[in-house]
């Protein structure tokens, strides 16, 4: 049996603290890792692979020629681990909370609010960051984001009607 996260938990993990999108989706609500430590190891990588291949041992040893084309090629290498890294991480978030948003929102595909094309969901992080700035408490959250998701499917109805999305 999957774990109802609250709504809050939820929206801290795909939302900053001012509402708006995370590019790096933040685990530590669900209980993984943060998005601060993925920020950090993703920062460490260049100054990990400068501090192994730049050494006196490997510099010696290789000649400097060498060991800057490597440094280059490895960083290409890591700039990959990082999209990676990133995919899989958000990728993974959105399994493990798609149960919950479903309890909540239970006809709107999570998929569809994360989108960063054009979907009927687009606005999502607008109108939360407009509860967020309102102070709106928590017990009264849902019935403001379910409010604002049927305003989205009002203005974007044509959208959805193409999409094929059932309606309410």
């Amino acid at each position: 049996m999957q774990t109802i996260f609250s709504l809050k938990e939820i929206l801290n993990t795909i939302a900053n603290k001012d509402g708006n999108r995370r590019l790096i989706l933040n685990s530590a609500p669900v209980g993984g890792i943060g998005s601060r430590a993925m920020y950090l190891l993703i920062a460490s990588l260049s100054f990990i692979e400068y501090g192994i291949l730049f050494n006196d041992y490997v510099f010696n040893r290789l000649g400097i020629a060498t060991v800057i084309i490597a440094y280059i090629v490895f960083l290409s290498t890591s700039m990959m681990v990082v999209f990676g890294m990133v995919w899989f991480n958000n990728r993974r978030l959105i399994k493990k909370i798609n149960t919950s948003w479903a309890y909540y929102f239970p006809n709107v595909d999570i998929n569809l609010v994360m989108a960063s094309g054009y979907s009927p969901y687009r606005e999502f992080f607008s109108h939360y960051s407009e509860a967020i700035k309102k102070k709106i408490p928590d017990d009264e959250l849902h019935n403001f984001i379910t409010k604002s998701i049927a305003l989205m499917e009002e203005e974007n109805r044509d959208l959805l009607d193409v999409m094929g999305t059932p309606k309410r």
